[in-house]
């Protein structure tokens, strides 16, 4: 399993690093491109940042209910392409809230940081549980439980990451 979770990052660290890929894809005269870049609301750092949170957490929910209805399926590693589909779909989105951003450098940081904070909340929670982690009977071994946590850890801190240098950050031209 940890050899998913690092060629997970290493595709992560890819799509980040070639970001201008998804950039020139982005059609400025695309519908969503056209109503957040419109829309009067959406040109407050913190207005679009809490839109970013909530798209964050509307994208996390969806994959983790798709990751628990197909475990129901019996089929094996269909959830890496649920996971794998997942994070092309936020990068994409991602870029998206980038591309609409007209404000300033310090905005966009501003944004990126509160859009963000979804995974920064969820990486604190999973640190919070492995520290706080005691086995329920005496003859209970927790250390599958830490293994969990501490993934769910390293892939929402991955997600911080690349949430808040994706919109945060302006992409070479």
């Amino acid at each position: 399993m940890s050899i998913f979770l690092l060629l997970g990052f290493v595709v992560v660290l890819i799509l980040f690093l070639n970001r201008n890929i998804f950039l020139n894809r982005i059609r400025s005269d695309s519908f969503l491109v056209k109503k957040l870049s419109s829309a009067t609301w959406f040109k407050s750092p913190w207005k679009s940042g809490l839109f970013l949170f909530v798209l964050n957490t509307v994208l996390f929910s969806v994959s983790l209910l798709l990751i628990i209805g197909v475990g129901y399926l019996q089929i094996p590693f269909i959830h890496l392409f649920v996971m794998a589909a997942a994070v092309l779909v936020s990068f994409y989105l991602w870029n998206i809230v980038y591309k609409c951003w007209e404000g300033t450098s310090k905005g966009r940081l501003m944004q990126g940081f509160i859009g963000s904070g979804f995974y920064l909340i969820l990486t604190i929670n999973f640190i919070y549980m492995i520290v706080t982690m005691d086995p329920e009977m005496p003859e209970e071994d927790s250390f599958m439980g830490f293994i969990g946590f501490s993934m769910g850890g390293f892939v929402t801190l991955v997600a911080y990451i690349a949430c808040f240098f994706t919109t945060g950050f302006t992409a070479k031209k």
